[in-house]
């Protein structure tokens, strides 16, 4: 069994290797020995992006996804995260979440930095409200002067109910082909609706790439 372990590790590297070669890409491959959570956290520090499988738990055992292993790297992560599907499908939209709250800005802000090349593409800004108040953009006119400024071709819904079961109904109709930007697993003040339980859900119901950054 290890030997059979070992034979996957390296077409897994000769695989990598040559799609590296054939993009014209730089890259390292380490094979480290220690335990991997630790690993994986310290290299973050030095990284600008972890792309990572949703379903991954680098251990034997089946669990939920997403999984322990994949939620404690979403706190510790030291660089923001892609979370990725086990499927590719091809990207024709960006979902950008947001609550008017910093850490919200901030998972936009890294995108943008991060991914240029898709400020391009067909781009959606979405935010909920309470049905007890008034309907309307968290610091508007501000979110869209910025949002002007980087995604200018941007249309904004705005949803209201609860979070947790409007946002994920909502992407359900167009997330196979997006990719969901947003702001979650802070350490310390978890922005209003975009908490853990938020990406956990978006995670395990949507088979679409997630891209999570939080300020330390």
């Amino acid at each position: 069994m290890q030997q059979q372990d070992q034979d996957i590790r390296q077409r897994s590297i000769a695989i990598f290797d040559s799609a590296c070669k054939k993009a014209g890409l730089n890259y390292t491959i380490h094979h480290d020995k220690n335990f991997a959570l630790d690993e994986l956290l310290k290299e973050s520090i030095y990284s600008d992006l972890l792309v990572i499988g949703a379903g991954e738990t680098f251990n034997h055992y089946k669990e939920m996804v997403p999984s322990a292993f994949i939620r404690h790297v979403l706190v510790a992560a030291q660089c923001p995260v892609l979370v990725v599907p086990d499927k590719y499908q091809a990207i024709e939209r960006i979902m950008l979440l947001y609550d008017g709250k910093p850490s919200s800005v901030f998972a936009i802000k890294m995108f943008n930095y991060m991914m240029p090349w898709m400020r391009e593409m067909k781009t959606e800004i979405i935010t909920i409200h309470d049905p007890k108040d008034r309907p309307e953009f968290p610091d508007d006119p501000l979110i869209k002067e910025f949002i002007k400024c980087h995604y200018p071709n941007a249309i904004y819904t705005l949803l209201k109910g609860d979070p947790q079961e409007q946002i994920p109904a909502y992407l359900k109709t167009t997330a196979p082909e997006s990719m969901i930007v947003m702001g979650a697993y802070e350490r310390n003040q978890v922005s209003r609706w975009f908490k853990t339980s938020m990406a956990d859900i978006l995670i395990n119901e949507l088979a679409a790439p997630v891209f999570i950054a939080h300020q330390k």
